[in-house]
């Protein structure tokens, strides 16, 4: 807490490399994505792990972010494998792989969609690569973008 001088940390382990950080839009939680391919629900308040996943995307090598749908059911991170990976917030199960890369998906963003029983219908996905694309991701749909 800056206002106070305060420095507080949450530990993930040894040697664990955060590759990125999001809050749920409630601001109850934080989705933290590591190197090593898992992803951690934190209680922002205290730290406490309520919930660590993964298994779905590839990781290891590069920077991958993810991000929480609007209705913080979903959560979407990025794969080494060109994917991005759809998890359902509450199970950590994977809900659907969105392949539209060759190279590494590295960024994700989420926005609002029109609503319905699955995260194409309830957000729109954007995902990035390295290979220099960007997706659109909506209604079931793809839309390429060219990336400059």
């Amino acid at each position: 807490d800056l206002r106070k001088g305060e420095l507080r940390s949450d530990a993930l382990g040894d040697d664990v490399a955060i590759t990125s950080i999001v809050p749920t839009s409630d601001g109850l939680t934080n989705i933290i994505s590591t190197l090593d391919g898992r992803l951690h629900i934190l209680e922002r308040s205290t730290g406490d792990s309520i919930q660590t996943f993964g298994g779905g995307h590839t990781a290891g090598r590069y920077s991958l972010q993810c991000a929480v749908s609007a209705d913080d059911e979903y959560i979407v991170c990025g794969s080494e494998d060109g994917a991005a990976v759809v998890y359902d917030f509450a199970s950590g199960k994977v809900r659907q792989m969105l392949r539209g890369h060759v190279r590494p998906t590295c960024s994700v963003a989420c926005h609002p969609g029109r609503g319905g029983s699955d995260v194409a219908a309830a957000s729109v996905v954007i995902s990035g690569s390295y290979d220099g694309q960007g997706v659109v991701w909506t209604n079931g749909d793809s839309h390429l973008i060219e990336l400059e």
